[in-house]
């Protein structure tokens, strides 16, 4: 019975640290940022659409990668309330930036200062 109760108490306390480390995938699911309908949207200036939402929301920053990479980010937007429903982030003026496969990073920030990040 002890060895039971042992076990059954080390998952209990497996489970909540899992939760603890990622609280947004386990609490919140559908996070992230809503793509546009047609490349044509992508030209000239858009909005940007997303969700950023957590039980321990502290705020949410919108980061855009030069060609994907992460040494090339530029930050572009942050909030400090939450986006329950897909709604604008911010708009974007695609002229500013060179033609190429660019990225938007959306971080959703924990009271605890971790993180999510939705591509």
């Amino acid at each position: 019975m002890r060895i039971l109760s042992y076990v059954v108490m080390l998952a209990f306390l497996f489970t909540l640290s899992v939760i603890d480390q990622h609280p947004l995938q386990a609490a919140t699911p559908g996070n992230g940022l809503v793509m546009p309908a047609t490349d044509d949207a992508l030209q000239g200036v858009v909005e940007v659409t997303g969700i950023a939402q957590d039980p321990a929301f502290r705020k949410w920053q919108l980061d855009f990668l030069v060609n994907g990479d992460e040494k090339q980010a530029a930050f572009i937007a942050v909030g400090e309330k939450p986006q329950a429903e897909a709604g604008v982030l911010t708009t974007l003026d695609t002229t500013l930036y060179p033609n190429g496969h660019h990225r938007l990073r959306l971080r959703v920030v924990h009271n605890k200062l971790n993180y999510d990040e939705y591509f």
